[in-house]
Order: C-alpha cells, then sequence, then structure tokens
C-alpha cells in the first residue's frame, strides 16, 4: 500500500507474439503475469508483402490497446523470431524462407508511425525463444526458481539458461549462445534426438507403419505397444540428457515446452526415474502457460 492506504497502481503493458503463421497480443499485468482480458489473435501471412504484414501487427496491436481504456500501459513488447536487431527493432530475417519482404525494416520506427504511440510509450523487442523462457522463468513453472533451463522440444530443440531471472548465454555449463540443438547425443545431436523426426523415426522402426507427427503416435499411445515404447525410449534418453546439462550448470529446475511436452503424461514417469536414480535434485516439469509465455515474457521487458 502506498501513502494514505491508497493502492498501488497497477502495473501494465502490451505483449505480442509474433509467430510463422498468427499473432497473438494481450496486455500483460506486468506483477502477476496474467492477462487482462482476452487474447487478440490474428492470422499472419509471413510470405506478403512488407506493408501488409506491418499493417496486421499494427492492426493486432492497436485492437488490444483499445481494450486497456484507463489503464496505462507501460509499452509494447514483441517476441519476434530472429534474426533480429533486436535492440534497434531491425529485422534482419533473410533466407529462412519466412519474413523475407521485412528484411532490413525498422520495424520499431514504422510501428510507432502507424500505431500513433506517445513518446513515452516505448517499443521493444525480444526473440521469441527468449520470451517463451521469460514467461515460464518469471510468471510459470519456473517462478520462484534460481537457475533453469527451458527446453522447447518440437521440429528441433529450442532452449534458454536462465539465472535469477536473466537470460545467460556463457558461463560454466552452458553451450555457446545457450543453444543445445546442436550438441553431440549418442550418434547424432540434441535436435536429431528430441525432435519429431526421432519420435516418428522410431515408431517407423518399431511397427513399420508411418506416422504424421508425435501427436498421432500420443493418440495411438493408449492401443498401441510400440507408440508407448517410443515414449518410454523417448523419456529415458531426454532424462540421461537433463542430467548431463543440468550437472554443469547446476539448474534447479528444467521447463519443457513445445509441442511435443503436449505429450509430457507419455514419459514423465520415465524422466523423474532417471532423475531419482541419478540422485539428482532436479525439478522437471511441463511449462505451466504454453498458450501465453512469449506473451507474457514480451510484456515483461517492461517490468524495470
Amino acid at each position: 500500500m502506498t501513502r494514505g492506504n491508497k493502492p498501488a497502481e497497477k502495473r501494465y503493458a502490451i505483449g505480442a507474439d509474433i509467430g510463422g503463421s498468427h499473432l497473438s497480443s494481450a496486455i500483460i499485468d506486468l506483477d502477476t503475469g496474467n492477462i487482462a482480458g482476452d487474447i487478440t489473435n490474428t492470422s499472419l501471412d509471413n510470405s506478403a508483402s512488407a506493408p501488409e504484414i506491418l499493417y496486421t501487427l499494427a492492426t493486432n496491436i492497436n485492437e488490444t490497446m483499445q481494450k486497456a481504456k484507463e489503464a496505462r500501459i507501460r509499452g509494447v513488447g514483441l517476441a519476434f523470431p530472429g534474426p533480429f536487431d533486436y535492440i534497434h527493432g531491425i529485422s534482419a530475417i533473410h533466407g529462412v524462407g519466412k519474413f523475407q519482404n521485412i528484411f532490413g525494416l525498422d520495424v520499431r520506427t514504422t510501428l510507432r508511425h502507424m500505431l500513433k504511440l506517445p513518446e513515452e510509450t516505448d517499443l521493444r523487442f525480444t526473440n521469441d525463444a527468449t520470451a517463451f523462457a521469460m514467461g515460464e522463468a518469471i510468471y510459470g513453472a519456473a517462478k520462484g526458481s534460481r537457475m533453469t533451463v527451458i527446453l522447447t522440444l518440437g521440429t528441433g530443440v529450442g532452449s534458454a539458461f536462465i539465472s535469477d531471472g536473466k537470460i545467460i548465454k556463457e558461463g560454466h555449463g552452458i553451450p555457446e549462445n545457450g543453444w543445445v540443438y546442436d550438441m553431440p547425443f549418442e550418434e547424432g545431436t540434441v535436435d536429431e534426438a528430441f525432435s519429431t523426426r526421432w519420435i516418428c523415426r522410431r515408431y517407423m522402426e518399431l511397427s513399420g507403419t508411418e506416422a504424421n507427427g508425435a501427436k498421432e503416435i500420443a493418440e495411438r499411445y493408449t492401443d498401441c505397444e510400440k507408440a508407448r515404447q517410443v515414449f518410454i525410449e523417448f523419456g529415458q534418453r531426454l532424462g540421461r540428457f537433463i542430467l548431463q546439462i543440468t550437472a554443469g550448470f547446476h539448474a534447479d529446475t528444467v521447463v519443457l515446452g513445445g509441442n511435443i511436452s503436449n505429450a509430457w503424461p507419455l514419459f514423465r514417469t520415465e524422466i523423474q526415474k532417471c532423475i531419482a536414480d541419478a540422485g539428482s535434485p532436479v525439478k522437471v516439469c511441463q511449462a505451466a502457460m504454453p498458450g501465453c509465455a512469449a506473451i507474457s515474457g514480451a510484456a515483461a521487458l517492461f517490468r524495470q
């Protein structure tokens, strides 16, 4: 409470998560990470022209700003895929098959003009994976953790190492840039070992049947012994890898996100057994806010 028992003013910012085919934004309570109101969702064509992409961004964010009513918005944080000059708000995306037409564009200045933002309302940018990690670290499954590793498991493996609420990219036990995807694991790399590709390939090896993604194999779990075997092996191997990366970094919490984490109940037991058998105190859990962690993490750029 402030002087005279007047409640402290609520702190809000807008967070926006820009994906390859969608854009989501919301007003975030910076103290709790909760969404004030609802999420504004918009389809996004990443191959569109620069004016079309910027118009879509501005329209979505403006719709969210209109929901603020009397609330004072500290700024707008945008979680953008890389490569991107996050400090200056300039796109460096090139040669990756998406957002090609905004290469070299000063997104910050252009959006400020389109949104007609007052001078005191800033636009800040961060990497989309970093925003997800910070959302989970500050508000989600890793809240209260001192040393955290975030792993996103899907078509590839994303990662972030967090110490006392800050992303760190170098130091003892941390791979270059905090990226684990190209680390060696067994006969290949981490990206090959814990992505959708491995799950589908292993299922094909065991069953002789092709599957269209990890979700399809997970749906066969109850009735298919081969599907169960795939997730048992996945959990055992992921448990060993978690022990490997947490030994050097001394993480107390590992949070799993990404599409494969939706199957967490199918491989959780194997991971936890591996961790317990090794006598490790590390806590491994599923992301607590998969649908809005990146939005909250982007808004958290305005916590200070």
